[in-house]
This record gives structure tokens, sequence and C-alpha cells, in this order.
């Protein structure tokens, strides 16, 4: 068996800082020009400071020139015609920002991301030929600091002989099964009910080591569930899918494995699983709508409409009433709550609320009935129905009737000429309320306004033969 993992490692290291001196070239100033010059034509040292004395007298160029000369003394005549002919002046430059690690357990030292066998500190030959510098190298010299145990995450391939660990960025080092034990970190210690899923079988990619906060995180989630006796994994519940974790246990370790399950119909199955377990454990209500409705989009019928009753029996929600608003389109008619049915009709259209009629007639009034198809109706709801119409179309004649014997008769006009008093008042007032309603339609009024309207008319009927009798009065005594 092979394993591929992310494992935790204690490796004890070495940390080697490089001191390199390099020796190369920079441009040459005039007075390391001059002196050079000095340096190359003048045969002994007292002639250097003699030619110095006269070219310089006693002022504080003069000390500065002579240990100018001096350094260039040191020089070879070939450095120094270089810096005739070229104006380069030779410098040595130290560098220390180049380091390696030493790993004692592995015997390998790495270096820039790379492996090498045994320490470089005890190869300077091997150690020159890496090292970067500028110019000639003059001398390469390492220095350890301290050694440290430091924690950190390899990519390890391990089978029954030896672990191989990804060092750097191509390097590897091989570890034997006892060595491996020793720097391999794992203190974790799974629940039972973990160790009841633990599979044998691990061999692949993409497996880790169980840590503590993965057994107490996401295994221990209010939106995590086990699957079941022939899917021994664990599942948890997110806003964008369910999240796979699969437990092993190999060559001592307990390990785990994550992937994502969309919620699409070939995840049925499991789909399936998480919504019986929201359902199962009431947390359903506390899963986002969204989220929710796209898993019971891939489950069954029955789960899917036991799922909305109960989230439709404990609150308000558009979405999910839409939704098995659109269940019961596709055929999925028992089954549903009045509660349910209450909020689905809310949302209907003329077709669905037809088939919510046919299920509950309770639930529907008898203004809910007058929008629908009289032929779906019951005898009794139909009679309910054609008995309002005719009391509705008797009120609107009614109304009709009062204001065109008003105007026919021209009794607005004339009750302008009376008398003031409680009755030739109310009938101005009734009559200009009236005529602002006879403007408009009461066809598609509702039922209240034409209950108001016809009372208005029905008073103003009363009044007539009062307002007629003192037209009549008031003519007779002119």
């Amino acid at each position: 068996m092979k394993l591929v993992s992310n494992l935790r490692l204690r490796l004890s290291e070495t940390q080697y800082v490089i001191t390199i001196v390099s020796r190369t070239y920079e441009k040459a100033s005039m007075d390391q020009y001059l002196a050079a010059s000095i340096s190359l034509r003048c045969e002994k040292k007292i002639y250097e400071d003699s030619y110095i004395d006269n070219l310089t007298g006693k002022g504080s160029m003069n000390p500065h020139l002579k240990k100018m000369v001096a350094k260039a003394d040191e020089m070879s005549k070939e450095q120094k015609e270089s810096i005739l002919t070229s104006s380069l002046y030779p410098i040595e430059k130290v560098d220390e920002s180049q380091r390696f690690v030493y790993l004692e357990q592995f015997g390998v030292s790495v270096f820039e991301g790379n492996v090498y066998n045994g320490n470089l500190s005890e190869q300077e030959k091997l150690l020159k030929s890496l090292i970067h510098y500028d110019g000639t190298l003059v001398s390469v010299k390492t220095k350890s600091l301290e050694t440290a145990n430091k924690e950190d995450n390899f990519r390890v391939t391990i089978d029954d002989e030896e672990a191989v660990i990804d060092i750097g960025l191509k390097g590897k080092a091989k570890a034997s099964q006892s060595l491996f034990k020793e720097i391999v970190i794992q203190d974790v210690q799974p629940s039972p009910q973990n160790q009841e899923i633990m599979k044998t079988d691990v061999s692949g990619d993409g497996w880790n080591l169980l840590t503590n906060s993965q057994l107490n995180g996401p295994m221990k989630s209010l939106m995590g569930f086990y699957g079941n006796k022939t899917d021994k994994n664990y599942y948890l519940l997110t806003n964008d899918g369910i999240k796979r974790t699969e437990l092993g246990e190999a060559f001592g370790l307990y390990l785990y494995r994550d992937s994502s399950i969309s919620f699409l119909p070939e995840n049925s199955d499991v789909c399936e699983t998480a919504a019986q377990f929201l359902l199962s454990s009431k947390k359903i209500n506390e899963y986002k709508t969204k989220s929710l409705i796209e898993l019971l989009s891939v489950v069954s019928a029955k789960t899917a409409l036991d799922c909305a009753n109960f989230i439709l029996s404990i609150k308000d929600s558009r979405d999910i009433a839409v939704f098995a608003l659109n269940m019961l389109k596709k055929g999925t008619v028992k089954g549903w709550t009045d509660e349910s049915l209450s909020q689905m009709k809310l949302f209907a259209d003329q077709k669905s609320l037809e088939i919510i009629y046919g299920i509950n007639k309770s639930l529907f009034t008898l203004q809910d009935m007058l929008t629908m198809d009289k032929t779906i109706l019951v005898p009794g709801d139909r009679a309910k129905v054609v008995k309002h119409e005719k009391e509705r179309n008797a009120q609107i004649d009614f109304i009709k009737d009062v204001n065109g014997e008003v105007t026919i008769k021209a009794l607005r006009e004339q009750s302008g000429k009376l008398k003031s008093n409680d009755d030739v008042k109310e009938f101005r007032d009734l009559v200009k309320k009236l005529i602002a309603h006879s403007k408009e339609s009461l066809l598609d009024a509702s039922d209240d306004h034409i209950n108001s309207v016809y009372r208005l008319a029905k008073r103003l009927k009363g009044l007539i033969p009062s307002i007629e009798k003192q037209i009549s009065e008031q003519g007779a005594n002119k």
C-alpha cells in the first residue's frame, strides 16, 4: 500500500551562514588613480613620500594620499596598470546574505530550495559551485547558528518500507519507518464514533494528518452528520454544497481527506441524507434558504415536501412557498399541510389556485372564488358566487337608476333654489358625492366601494320625495 499525504513533521535543523569574499572592480576615483600612478612610477617609498610632499605640501591631502599610495603598493603591477588604462579599482566584497540548512536526521543540506547529500559546510568544492558572487572568488567560510527543532508541513509518500519527504522545491529525503515515527507529529485521539468510520484502505493522494482542530471544528459542527452503515464518511453542510470527510488509519497515523459534493442530481443519495438530517435534527430553519432550495431540488419529492411543510409551519417564507408551488405544478399534490397551502395561495397563479382549491376548499373565501372559473367550483360555492354577482349587479343598477332620476328631473339644479334646511343640505351633499362616483367605473370597483356608494344612493332615494315636495310648494307660492 502506498500513501501520499501532507504531514506535519518535527525536524532538527542547523542553519549556516555563508561568508563569501570576492574580488571585483569599481570605477576608480581621482585620488585612487593618482595613487596607482605614483606607486607604479616611483621605485622606492622614499621617492613616493618626497613626490607627495612636493605635490601636496603639508595640507590634509598629504597623509590621505600617502595612505592611498601605500594601498597601491600592495597591488600587483598588472592591477595598477589596469587602473591607469581602464580606471577600474580592485575591491573586495564580503557577502553574508546566503544561507543553507542542514537536516541532521536525513543527512542532507537545503540550499535555495534544492537538496544536497551531506553537510555543505564540509564540502567546500560543492559549496563554491553553488554560491553566487561578483568578480573573482577569494574565500568561502561557513558558520553554524543554533540547532533547533522546527515543525512544518511536508508532502510525504509512504509505503511499507520507508517514507519519502519532499524537501525544498525539487529535493526528496528518505526516512526509515522507525525514523519517520520519531519525526511525525500527531497527538489526537479520535472518538469511538470516529474510529468506527476509519478506513484501512487509504491509498492515493489528498490525505492529511488528522488534527485536534479538525476533530474539534468541522467534525463537531452543528451542520455535520455521519453517513449510514454502508457510507462510512462524515459530511458537513455548507452554503455551497456538502463537504465530505473520509477518515483513515495507516502506518500508525490517523488521517483525513476532504472532497466537495455539489447539489446535483448525480449526488442525490447524499443530498437526500443531508435533507433528512436537517429535518430530523430540526436545524433546517438555521440553514440558508437559498441553499436549502438548491438542496431540496435534487432530493425525493416526499423529503422535499416534508422539509417545505416544516419551514412553512413555523414561519412565513415566500421563497419556500414559491418552491412548494413549483412542486405542486409538477404533480406533487398530496401531503401539503394547511399552513403550507395558505402560504402557497398568496403567491399562486390562476392555475395553481385551482389546484389548491381542489385540495382544500376551506382555505378559500368568497372573494377568492369570485376570480376563479365557475366550472371548477363545487355547487355550493358556485351558488354563493352567482348570488353575490346578482346582488352586486342589482346594487350597481340601483345606483345608476337613482343617478338617472336626479339627472332627468333636474333635482340638483332645483334644490339649489330651495330654502336651506336639514333635508336640503343633506340632499345637496349626497348628490355631489353621487355625481363624483358616477364618473367612476363601478364594474371594476371593490365590493366595499360599491356597498358604500349603494348606501349613499339609497339614502338619496329616500330624500327625493321630500325635495320634490318642497320644490312643488315653492312653485305654488310664486
